[in-house]
């Protein structure tokens, strides 16, 4: 995230410091070079990847450097070491919160002010949410009390919100009167929080924080780091729930459910692009850049090599590093050796490398998952290595590790990882093509990798088209043109991407209900014929069919088939002999249907004559024409004689 005020930047997390804040680089961090001036040219390729990179939408934030301190308790030790951080922030607009703890008595809020001229409010803290220039915090006066305050408004702030917070409280602490109405996530809810907030547990992080925010303060902007298609996203439908895996992985709590599809706040999404790799449909994208530019890019760098690498190291700079490297480019005649120390570092890092691994700084490393490993592998690459953690970073630092990477987004990539190795061994390849690595190490290149020794396949160069589930089945349509396919179909774990349904047809009546659940057209209807179709290259093994099903008739089956032609061919699931209205004789439902409704409805009051099990038996139309032939009142269900209508 960038600057336009006195030219300050924050890098990725304005309240933390993992990841770096520049655009993509794609970057060939390349062993050949030795000569530093070679290596200073190297580097003016970052302003040129970043010059042509897909124009996407910038979020802007502003700040007038309203700061809420947040007090560890309301004992006059938290209250010094907050008024202590106060005077060291003179140059922001200073508010305190002291938070009451659950049992205090009643009276114990109140209102006062410093000889300085800072308010310190003693209030029930419920809830924090928002972002840098945006902070909404809601308080209670007493425990009890049913509506929340505004602190923002109480405090006099502009437009009745908070631009900056330092929360002194412990790690761990929560509201005290949390706030259940509302389905917006609180700041402290997220692993990693949001652009403007910091929450410090260590004295280094507190000196840090207090660098950090005055220089918050201004306009500052960052890109719209992922695109969203709502119509083919398999979250939900009819209020029946289905996939869940950007929920799962998101960082900053940017994703939330809303009704059938998701929404994302993009002032909260802070790039990290687990959505992305994680999404089974391709809904979720990355943007800065697209999926289909970055393999693009990629081949370039491949084709460029005057030995054409088999081992793709994927990596990001450190924030401290890039800001360096982003110096050297505004100036060609600038020299390596007057940016120092960073580059010393990434030259170390270059040089380190074996001699066939091409290694590519990206904004994120785990933005680009199985579409973009299986393309870049049809291009030639034998192992690709995924390093989390940034070079340049402190290797004894958990920043740039934990938070925005660590946890459910780190298990789901290496979750993608081995799917993909499941997909490949069915080729006959090995099944670690792709690594997930925290950390540099000896051992992050497998230094027994015989490339000679695999089996070798020309590079592909097909066209992407920015579609996650064609680009990765044309990658995996190439290699199985030229390589030994092992079997024809490869059983996967459940919730893959990829996957087949079983059926069955003695509870299935067509109802149709699962192909009006389907997001991916995998589930379709005969038109005019009783029958349930199905195309296995659509499917996205969300479950919302299975969920949707009346009779429990249809199940998953997580698999790949090779065969694409097979794959794409729409199989006949179920069919039916139609029934025909026994009044017009025409078509409108199965044998089946009409057995199992009438089954269930004999006995019922209503159905308790031969004449209204007959409609049962006619369609729409002449059931109501039926019914009036009948009697010109038909069915009359307010006038009753004893317990029933008549």
């Amino acid at each position: 995230m960038s600057s336009n005020d006195e030219g300050h930047s924050d890098g990725r997390g304005a309240g933390n410091s993992a990841g770096n804040g520049t655009a993509v680089s794609f970057v060939s961090s390349s062993n050949e070079l030795t000569d530093p001036a070679e290596l200073l040219r190297a580097r003016q390729n970052l302003a040129a990847a970043r010059a042509s990179s897909a124009v996407t939408s910038i979020i802007e934030y502003r700040s007038s450097g309203q700061c809420l301190v947040v007090a560890a308790g309301p004992d006059d030790t938290s209250l010094e070491q907050a008024l202590d951080c106060a005077r060291q922030l003179e140059d922001l607009k200073i508010t305190l919160l002291c938070p009451l703890a659950s049992g205090a008595t009643d009276g114990a809020a109140g209102k006062q002010a410093t000889e300085s001229g800072i308010k310190v409010f003693y209030r029930y803290l419920q809830s924090i949410k928002g972002y840098l220039g945006n902070f909404d915090v809601l308080v209670k006066a007493n425990a009890s009390d049913e509506s929340p305050e505004h602190l923002g408004v109480q405090a006099l702030t502009d437009h009745g919100l908070f631009d900056l917070i330092l929360d002194l409280r412990p790690a761990g602490q929560v509201a005290v009167t949390p706030d259940s109405s509302s389905a917006t996530k609180q700041v402290t809810d997220a692993a990693l929080s949001p652009f403007g907030f910091f929450r410090v547990g260590e004295a280094a992080d507190l000196q840090a924080a207090l660098e950090t925010l005055p220089q918050l303060v201004g306009e500052f902007e960052k890109p719209k780091y992922f695109q969203y298609d709502e119509s083919i996203c398999a979250h939900s439908r009819s209020q029946i729930a289905g996939c869940s895996n950007c929920l799962d992985v998101c960082a900053t709590s940017a994703i939330t459910a809303a009704g059938d599809s998701v929404s994302v706040d993009p002032f909260l999404c802070q790039g990290c692009g687990h959505c992305s790799t994680v999404c089974p449909s391709g809904a979720m994208t990355y943007a800065y850049p697209s999926a289909a530019e970055a393999i693009s890019k990629t081949r370039e760098l491949m084709d460029a090599r005057s030995e054409r690498p088999s081992v793709l190291l994927l990596h990001s700079i450190d924030e401290s590093l890039d800001e360096s490297l982003q110096e050297a480019d505004e100036s060609a005649d600038q020299q390596l050796a007057s940016i120092d120390p960073a580059p010393a570092v990434l030259v170390e890092f270059e040089q380190s490398l074996p001699a066939n691994v091409l290694a590519v700084a990206v904004e994120e490393p785990a933005a680009y998952g199985m579409d973009y490993w299986a393309a870049i592998i049809a291009a030639g690459i034998k192992q690709i290595v995924v390093l989390l953690q940034p070079v340049g970073a402190d290797p004894s630092s958990n920043d740039g590790v934990a938070g925005l990477r660590g946890g459910a987004g780190d298990a789901a990539l290496a979750g993608q990882a081995q799917l993909l190795g499941r997909m490949l061994a069915g080729l006959g390849l090995p099944a670690d093509m792709v690594r997930v690595v925290e950390s540099r190490g000896a051992s992050d290149f497998d230094s027994s990798l015989n490339a000679a020794a695999l089996p070798q396949w020309p590079a592909a160069n097909f066209a992407t088209h920015n579609d996650k589930r064609q680009t990765l089945r044309a990658a995996m349509d190439h290699l199985d043109g030229h390589l030994q396919r092992q079997q024809d179909v490869v059983s996967l774990p459940d919730s893959s991407p990829f996957g087949a349904l079983t059926i069955n047809r003695d509870a299935c009546t067509l109802c149709m209900a699962c192909v009006t659940t389907c997001p991916a057209g995998a589930l379709l209807d005969g038109h005019s014929l009783p029958q349930l179709k199905f195309v296995e290259a659509n499917c996205v093994q969300c479950g919302l069919c299975r969920s949707a099903c009346p009779e429990d008739a249809l199940d998953l089956q997580p698999q790949y088939r090779f065969d694409s032609l097979a794959a794409r061919k729409q199989e006949i699931l179920n069919e039916e002999q139609p029934f025909h209205c026994v009044r017009c004789h025409k078509a409108f439902a199965t044998q089946k249907l009409i057995e199992n409704m009438t089954g269930k409805l004999a006995g019922h009051w209503m159905f308790e004559n031969e004449s209204a099990i007959r409609r049962l038996k006619m369609c729409e139309d002449c059931r109501v024409k039926d019914m009036f032939e009948e009697s010109s009142e038909g069915i009359q269900v307010h006038k009753t004689e004893g317990d029933k209508p008549v």
